[in-house]
């Protein structure tokens, strides 16, 4: 059994990173000095629905998702193309609502390829578009496929060195052999990414919020991992 809140968050944003659509009407700059939001976790999440039978959950996910309007956002130059993560370091982890203090998991492999923009406007500023209607998919964890469905994203400029990307997503782990649902769940993942001296390298810590099917909080776990530049994009 795969624990709630280990490496849950890295594959699907692999999944969501990759071969998105951009487009976006242009948008005045600003010259207002931009000041570091704080951007913090849920207290409680929306309920979400788990059919009872491994069938029914199958039939939901070959419908069409009925999603909301694509989003797009703006991207920082410095932030501008693809970006490789390897590994990450959990540095905490704490059960709630108890906050009982728990032993991270500490380094471990988490493969990443992260893109950003590929949509400049007459400004020169890139953009980048979100769609809800792609935001489902797969991931095996060997026993298991994970059935993930991203319900919520924001990409938002927190300050001139930083990005801040909230996720919501909730998973039906499937057993591969039995093809029974064995667990559901879903997490809130709020992934910041720091610009360095290094022009090829960024700091990304991350903080995600496992939450049961409920909406009520169960685990909160700390990462943090270094991505280096891999390319530029043709924009």
């Amino acid at each position: 059994m795969i624990r709630k809140g280990q490496c849950v968050c890295l594959a699907f944003l692999a999944s969501l990173t990759l071969g998105k659509a951009l487009a976006a009407d242009a948008q005045a700059p600003t010259s207002t000095p931009m000041l570091k939001a704080r951007i913090v976790h849920s207290e409680k999440l929306p309920p979400m629905t788990v059919p009872g039978k491994i069938n029914e959950f199958y039939r939901a996910q070959s419908l069409p998702i009925k999603a909301k309007p694509d989003r797009v956002f703006k991207v920082p130059d410095w932030l501008v193309g693809v970006w490789i993560r390897q590994n990450m370091s959990e540095t905490s982890r704490v059960e709630l609502p108890s906050g009982k203090k728990l032993t991270p998991v500490g380094v471990q492999m988490a493969f990443m390829r992260d893109q950003f923009g590929t949509y400049r406007d007459a400004r020169g500023q890139v953009w980048q578009r979100f769609s809800f209607s792609k935001a489902r998919g797969q991931t095996d964890r060997g026993t298991v496929l994970d059935m993930w469905q991203v319900k919520d994203y924001d990409l938002e400029i927190t300050s001139p060195d930083t990005v801040v990307i909230r996720a919501h997503t909730t998973h039906t782990f499937v057993s591969k052999k039995s093809h029974r649902i064995e667990q559901s769940f879903q997490d809130e993942e709020l992934n910041t990414y720091t610009r360095t001296t290094n022009k090829k390298a960024i700091k990304t810590d991350s903080s995600v919020k496992t939450f049961d099917v409920k909406g009520n909080p169960t685990l909160l776990t700390q990462s943090s991992s270094g991505e280096t530049f891999e390319q530029a994009l043709k924009l």
